[in-house]
């Protein structure tokens, strides 16, 4: 590959997602690449995945770097409906377009687990869910994992049940850049835009995470019935979910996550 030094994930993505030297013939791309890995290093994310989507197709997007074999068990990305791939990423159409991560909360650590999604658009209204799962319509009792905005554009990390645990963002923010929900104990669920914290709950979680469906990246998966809703629709250029991180390496890793994206012009 181009003259940079990478680790042996970061080549054995290339490995996997390069078609035709999209990625491998790229300086730009390489070096993306190496930020995104070096960033994950940086805040100890270990578990999971993280999707870097790079390479402008949907072959190349489907990939985690974290774990890129083309495998369920290895969280490769399944996309379904109206999505399109290009050099910014990926964009749903906000009505049918959704991903399946294939990880269930068993690959998760009880309240040590982040959520991010890197949006560089700004198309505003409706409640849609950006990624995660749970129980739809709400039910009492039943926890969630996943981040949504709202009609009035304020957002919500809900890790855990969603009257007592969720972070809620009581102003209106841009749906561009980096957002993350990290959850990295019992007590703390913290919700950040482009590096500053924007909503935290302090109370305590003693529920388990959903189960009987996976995640899915565009939409919320319905543990009750195992389909994908609320439907998101600004385009995203990376996401992630995995362990937790402490409150330092939740913002180095956004701000990072940001850098990268900059690198190639998707900021």
């Amino acid at each position: 590959m181009i003259g940079l030094t990478f680790s042996k994930r970061v080549s054995d993505f290339v490995d996997a997602a390069d078609v035709g030297g999209n990625i491998k013939n790229s300086k730009a791309n390489l070096n993306y690449l190496r930020l995104i890995d070096i960033a994950c290093v940086k805040s100890g994310i270990t578990i999971g995945a993280v999707y870097p989507f790079i390479g402008g197709t949907a072959f190349s997007h489907q990939f985690n770097l974290l774990d890129p074999r083309d495998l369920d068990s290895a969280f490769r990305l399944a996309f379904f409906g109206g999505l399109t791939h290009s050099a910014l990423g990926v964009k749903p159409n906000g009505t049918t377009g959704y991903a399946e991560t294939y990880i269930s909360s068993s690959n998760l650590i009880l309240n040590n687990t982040h959520l991010s999604y890197y949006s560089n658009e700004n198309i505003t209204g409706g409640t849609r869910i950006l990624l995660g799962l749970g129980t739809q319509p709400y039910v009492a009792g039943t926890t969630f994992l996943l981040l949504r905005t709202n009609f009035n554009n304020n957002f919500n990390s809900i890790i855990g049940t969603e009257n007592a645990n969720a972070a809620f963002s009581s102003s209106t923010y841009t749906r561009q850049g980096m957002f993350l929900g990290n959850r990295n104990a019992i007590n703390s669920n913290k919700l950040y835009h482009n590096a500053n914290i924007i909503a935290q709950s302090n109370s305590n979680n003693t529920y388990s995470y959903p189960v009987s469906n996976t995640i899915y990246l565009f939409a919320g998966g319905n543990t009750a019935n195992k389909t994908a809703g609320s439907f998101e629709i600004n385009r995203c250029a990376f996401a992630s979910v995995g362990n937790g991180m402490s409150d330092y390496n939740a913002k180095i890793f956004s701000h990072d996550i940001f850098i990268a994206q900059r690198s190639i012009g998707r900021a």
